[in-house]
């Protein structure tokens, strides 16, 4: 009988890359975090000015602009917006990658405001 392996964190070889799976999974991981923790904390920031800027006059032309265009943009499928997002703003904005893989020896901002224009497309 087979011990519990991914009970102790042992998930096996990657067939792709030849390393651990955890390797793979935590390297993901690293990237994922930021950019959730700091959509989030965007949604929440943006959310809660649209939210009193529409109830501030309750039923005013104002409130039914943003309300509308809230449940317009609510009902958007998220996967599509990405690919339009993705296909408009390509020439501007990176598509792919954490980081430009040709800023060697940058400094501390620089490499700051690389990362943050790779977290806009994700």
């Amino acid at each position: 009988m087979r011990d519990a392996t991914l009970a102790r964190g042992n998930l096996g070889v990657s067939y792709q890359s030849q390393q651990p799976v955890l390797d793979d999974v935590l390297e993901a991981v690293g990237n994922t975090v930021p950019m959730v923790g700091i959509g989030t904390v965007v949604a929440i920031v943006v959310g809660t000015l649209i939210g009193v800027t529409a109830a501030y006059r309750q039923g005013s032309a104002r409130d039914r602009i943003i309300t509308g265009a809230a449940m317009v943009v609510y009902s958007l499928p998220v996967q599509w917006v990405g690919l339009l997002l993705l296909v408009w703003l390509s020439g501007w904005l990176p598509t792919s990658g954490m980081s430009d893989p040709y800023l060697i020896d940058a400094g501390f901002w620089a490499t700051v405001q690389d990362r943050a224009l790779h977290m806009l497309l994700p």
